[in-house]
């Protein structure tokens, strides 16, 4: 996606997932022009496959 604007999650264990939702739809409200950007990686299969990989490489590098 040359030239679209880079986002990301970071990964936060101390919250609940109704926490992290409810922060991204209060984004929304203040800033409904930047919904264009989400990209849902939960509606493909091969986001979610890699997922448990990115957590144990996220893993691996802090253990050392």
């Amino acid at each position: 996606m040359i030239g679209k604007p880079v986002w990301g999650i970071q990964f936060h264990p101390e919250m609940e997932l109704e926490d992290g939702n409810t922060m991204i739809d209060d984004h929304f409200i203040r800033h409904p022009d930047e919904r264009r950007f989400l990209a849902n990686e939960l509606e493909y299969a091969a986001s979610i496959a890699s997922n448990p990989r990115i957590f144990d490489n996220f893993a691996a590098a802090c253990s050392g």
